[in-house]
């Protein structure tokens, strides 16, 4: 089981919140422009893809304690 695709996913989607945190924060800015509405959506779908592939690693270690225990039996 590999599981670098996953935390490959949730390092991307920490980068994505932090960028969008950042389109936030300078919201004000002049000349900079960004829908807030918009970095609400990306930052709820950011955080739901996180939480999905934090799942997906947390099976595969269910998984691979199943299988090692089925292994010393």
């Amino acid at each position: 089981m590999d599981i670098s695709s996953s935390t490959s996913a949730i390092k991307d989607s920490f980068n994505r919140i932090d960028a969008s945190a950042h389109r936030v924060a300078n919201i004000n800015t002049p000349g900079f422009k960004t829908e807030l509405a918009e970095e609400v959506v990306e930052q709820i779908k950011a955080e739901k893809e996180l939480a999905a592939n934090a799942d997906v690693i947390r099976t595969q270690d269910e998984m691979l304690g199943e299988t090692i225990d089925l292994i010393a039996r």
